[in-house]
């Protein structure tokens, strides 16, 4: 088949990637919605997530991007970015090596949504699909997935929030003091990335346990 050309073509081509096969010497420009991993001083390198326009459904990771600005920029900047893209374990991504070659600053939408919105929103992810920015919700938990671990210090419960308990969130390995307290009842508020994960709704790998309260009608 011809390579793809546009933007678009890129990104399904992508997305379509299967095994060790890639697509090499590819650029793309996307909005950052998500910063994985902070700038590194030491290895001068960043992760971001990027989403090209019309293909939002279908981000892009840029793994340990690397090039003049990565320093600066963050989520909400316009960047276009050059190198191989492969199917790392089911995340679409540009692998190591991958130069950042120019930037725009930015901000994103959204950042006024409420909470309920913002349940809303992530329902609306397709498979594989998350939310630009990291988002903070409050909630009750309503289950223990997965007791806390003492030896990773993480704990995935399942939480609803007011007025949205028909659309319940997974609180996938959560980090932050108290999260080997915490019990169904209580009120939990958690930040971090929220995705669409084979059709469950959950705060990623990386969320954190910002406050909570014990059900005191226990």
């Amino acid at each position: 088949p011809p390579a793809p050309q546009t933007p678009a073509e890129i990104v399904d081509a992508a997305y379509a990637l299967t095994g060790s096969n890639t697509l090499d010497n590819v650029t793309l420009t996307g909005k950052i919605i998500t910063v994985n991993t902070p700038y590194d001083t030491g290895f001068k390198n960043i992760t971001v997530t990027i989403v090209v326009e019309g293909k939002e459904d279908k981000p892009i990771m840029c793994y340990r991007m690397k090039g003049t600005g990565a320093d600066v920029i963050g989520e909400g900047y316009t960047i276009t970015v050059t190198g191989n893209i492969k199917n790392y374990n089911g995340t679409i991504e540009f692998d190591t090596g991958c130069s950042l070659d120019s930037y725009q600053e930015g901000t994103l939408e959204g950042a006024d949504m409420t909470p309920e919105q913002i349940v809303d929103a992530a329902y609306e992810l397709a498979v594989g699909g998350q939310l630009a920015g990291r988002k903070t919700l409050t909630g009750v938990i309503t289950s223990i997935d997965n007791a806390y671990s003492t030896e990773f210090n993480n704990i995935t419960v399942t939480m609803v929030v007011e007025g949205k308990e028909d659309k319940p969130i997974k609180c996938f390995r959560m980090k932050g003091s108290g999260a080997d307290v915490i019990a169904i009842g209580d009120t939990i508020t958690v930040s971090g990335i929220l995705k669409n994960y084979d059709g469950t709704v959950e705060f990623d790998t990386g969320c954190t346990l910002d406050t909570y309260e014990k059900d005191d009608s226990a």
